[in-house]
């Protein structure tokens, strides 16, 4: 018998929890064994989304929490300088956030970029001499 309705747990900084209706559940079975599961769900009303606010996100299914998501995850900002480089920013503080760059879209080919960002107390950044071709970038917690 199907019982496995997803839970989405929302968690601000002050402890404040929240839940999200889920739907869509591509599967309600208890044991999927290693096939990925999926739910999508609507934000609560009370959940503030015009941005400034960070929510810890956990799915609980069966009694059983994944690990959480910061949501929303900061944004990164990608510019060219007068000095022909690229300036890669992003919010601060955001903590336990690694700066990651790949030259294709592979899963596997993420690297952590070598410099160390540069913190003026509102954005981190850090600064990066184009290539050729093709270069990805993202924060992995």
């Amino acid at each position: 018998m199907d019982s496995n309705y997803p839970l989405v747990r929302l968690t601000d900084a002050s402890g404040n929890v929240y839940y999200a209706r889920t739907y869509n559940w591509s599967s309600t079975s208890v044991m999927t064994g290693g096939r990925p599961v999926s739910t999508e769900f609507t934000l609560p009303a009370a959940v503030n989304q015009g941005g400034g606010a960070t929510y810890s996100l956990v799915v609980v299914a069966n009694g059983i929490s994944s690990d959480p998501m910061l949501f929303p995850a900061p944004g990164l900002t990608i510019r060219r300088t007068t000095t022909n480089t690229v300036a890669v920013s992003w919010p601060s503080p955001s903590t336990g956030f690694v700066l990651q760059q790949n030259g294709n879209l592979s899963p596997i080919s993420w690297v952590n970029t070598s410099q160390t960002p540069a913190d003026d107390g509102t954005t981190k950044s850090v600064l990066s001499k184009p290539t050729t071709g093709n270069l990805y970038f993202r924060l992995k917690k």
